[in-house]
């Protein structure tokens, strides 16, 4: 007989949940944050990538100046060796980098690029602009 009041008694419990289900709105803030969560995920991960690519500007940045620098001390022989140094620097962190350098007047010139895409993350960026990152320094040669 136990068993036979168990289940009556489970069933007047779920079939009094049942009925008051659809007037039960403790559940709709849950629904609020999964419609939202989405969004939010995009945002983050954009506002990742972006930080990423401005992480490898200042990395490409310094790679130029210590090559300029060096360019500027003898340490190469012409602007090609200078060329292929920056480039086999920024390999680590683009296949697709390139450099070109002019030596003017008592100064060395080089211009390092990468596109965009080479230096995030998920991509959100490069899927809305086709950017290139390009640095350009100058450095008064020495020597």
């Amino acid at each position: 007989m136990k068993n036979s009041d168990d289940v009556k008694r489970l069933g007047r419990t779920l079939f009094s949940r049942a009925r008051k289900f659809p007037d039960n709105d403790e559940g709709t803030a849950t629904i609020e944050a999964i419609l939202w969560l989405p969004l939010f995920m995009v945002v983050f991960t954009m506002v990742a990538d972006v930080a990423l690519i401005f992480a490898g500007q200042a990395q490409m940045r310094r790679v130029v100046q210590d090559a300029n620098r060096a360019y500027s001390l003898d340490r190469f022989d012409s602007t090609t060796d200078l060329e292929n140094a920056i480039i086999a620097a920024l390999s680590n962190m683009s296949a697709n980098a390139t450099a070109s350098a002019v030596e003017s007047g008592g100064i060395i010139t080089t211009v390092a690029s990468i596109p965009a895409n080479d230096l995030d993350a998920v991509g959100f960026m490069a899927a809305l602009v086709n950017a290139t990152v390009t640095i350009s320094s100058q450095h008064l040669i020495e020597s």
